[in-house]
């Protein structure tokens, strides 16, 4: 009966994680809420066909519902697993935006270097229209 213990507890801390009440869990495995009662408190014995509908809306593997193996170290493997992917995924990601942020410093200077030039120009451009109004006229004058 331990192994029944587990297991029923495994459904009713599942169901509980989900937000659903004994009677929600009932109503979506199309049983009644006191048959459902006596799945989780084993007091009725699992039928492979309420098995498997309880390991799809539990989300929990129809083996490891009846294991009684602990899983908890696979599931610390599993978080230490996905908290490296992140960390790598982050890294990636400063990296990437120190880049994004090394070519916007760049673009800026590209920018301010080019708006000095134009300012020469402008400068240029106008000594050469006063130069060109000068010599218009000198030529009228004559």
């Amino acid at each position: 009966m331990k192994e029944r213990d587990n297991i029923h507890k495994k459904i009713e801390q599942a169901r509980i994680a989900l937000g659903l009440s004994q009677r929600e869990m009932a109503e979506k495995l199309g049983v009644g809420r006191t048959t459902y009662l006596n799945y989780e408190t084993g007091k009725t014995s699992l039928f492979s066909k309420t098995h498997l509908l309880m390991s799809d809306f539990l989300t929990i593997p129809p083996e490891e519902m009846l294991s009684d193996d602990k899983k908890e170290d696979n599931l610390l493997k599993d978080y230490d697993d996905q908290a490296r992917i992140l960390r790598e995924a982050l890294q990636e990601k400063d990296e990437k935006l120190r880049e994004c942020e090394e070519n916007l410093l760049s673009a800026t200077r590209t920018i301010k270097a080019l708006n000095e030039e134009i300012e020469e120009q402008k400068g240029t451009i106008r000594s050469l229209n006063k130069t060109n109004e000068y010599l218009l006229t000198q030529l009228s004058k004559k």
